[in-house]
């Protein structure tokens, strides 16, 4: 379940990113095209909520992040409100898309809030290596969204 479930989520993100956005962007005229950076290579899951989805990244950090700082929350809690927000966010598309009311899309992000803290502090010791890449992948990828996967599936299928 864990190849086919990459697989379709690289030919998902592939399909949205690269030829949707592209050709909206085409049609549109919006000159700037960069909806997401080098994710595939990053060394922590912080890394990689940063970078897959650009234009949710840089709206969070412009109308969340900063006027949060600007009213002296403190980076931590800016930080917090901000992923709270994005897991709740991922919670509405994936239920609403499966008509069902559950918890598990935003239980899966707010597990990763205390693991992104550690793996940040680790790296500050042992340094950015592609261990933390390895971990990513293995992690998120072939554990992580397969589990929700399963999860999603059987709620979807025994709903009323």
């Amino acid at each position: 379940l864990t190849l086919p479930n990459i697989y379709i989520w690289l030919l998902g993100f592939y399909n949205m990113f690269q030829v949707f956005l592209n050709i909206t962007s085409e049609l549109l005229q919006f000159a700037d095209r960069n909806f997401y950076d080098e994710w595939w290579n990053c060394t922590n899951l912080g890394e990689y909520w940063r970078l897959w989805n650009l234009p949710v990244h840089q709206f969070l950090v412009r109308h969340v992040y900063n006027p949060l700082l600007k009213r002296g929350f403190k980076k931590p809690i800016a930080l917090y409100v901000v992923f709270f927000l994005s897991a709740v966010g991922h919670e509405y598309i994936v239920s609403g898309a499966l008509g069902i009311v559950s918890y598990y899309a935003f239980l899966g992000m707010m597990i990763q809030a205390p693991i992104i803290y550690v793996q940040v502090k680790t790296e500050k010791i042992f340094g950015k290596s592609q261990l933390g890449n390895v971990v990513f992948w293995v992690s998120f990828c072939f554990i992580g969204q397969p589990t929700c996967f399963i999860i999603y599936y059987y709620l979807a299928s025994h709903k009323n």
